[in-house]
């Protein structure tokens, strides 16, 4: 199975190595500046979140054993320095940058996943400690039972269910800039807040 001309499984030597690189330290980065976001549940927090990247990168090696090059990419990430963190319009800019070099030899697959890392690096960092008030969070089951293994040409309507742990609204407002960003709309609900109450409701592409 291919996607067109494209293999269903992209090696890394197909990307350049400071593209490569650039492409592994993306997680970090959003990761650090999801810590940096919101510094309300002090320092503690702000340790707890920073553990937190490091336990979200070994948890997407094993959710994403069955697409090698974002498993590759997530592994590479864990030798990586200490990130210095990026303002949020330079952050955007650069999530934008590896997308499009993904584009070039990677198949929807594997972009659409690598997409998904992002946004759960950042909510990962986001519920790891108290920074705000009890909401709705996770993703759609079939992601943690190996479900990437179906190979999907389009992932669509991966939705959150239950009650999950403290996320503040300043979090989530930062969470659904970086799905507009990352044009993941279609793939992942955004956090809803009105009324003051600041809820989060399904939403479905």
């Amino acid at each position: 199975m291919a996607f067109g001309t494209r293999p269903l499984v992209t090696p890394i030597e197909a990307f350049a190595p400071m593209d490569w690189q650039m492409i592994c330290a993306l997680p970090l980065q959003i990761g650090r500046w999801m810590a940096d976001l919101d510094t309300g549940g002090g320092a503690s927090a702000m340790q707890a979140e920073a553990q937190a990247i490091g336990t979200c990168l070994q948890i997407a090696i094993r959710k994403f054993q069955n697409l090698p090059l974002v498993r590759a990419i997530c592994m590479d990430a864990q030798q990586q320095v200490v990130i210095n963190p990026l303002r949020e319009d330079v952050l955007f800019d650069r999530a934008r940058e590896v997308i499009t070099k993904l584009r070039v030899h990677a198949n929807p697959v594997e972009i659409n996943a690598f997409k998904l890392l992002l946004v759960e690096m950042a909510e990962h960092i986001a519920r790891a400690a108290p920074d705000g008030e009890m909401a709705a969070r996770n993703l759609m089951n079939g992601a943690n039972d190996g479900w990437f293994g179906l190979y999907p040409v389009v992932m669509n309507n991966l939705t959150r269910y239950g009650r999950g742990p403290n996320v503040s609204s300043t979090e989530k407002m930062g969470i659904n800039r970086l799905i507009d960003a990352l044009q993941a709309s279609d793939m992942v609900q955004k956090w809803v807040l009105h009324d003051g109450a600041r809820q989060h409701v399904r939403v479905y592409g």
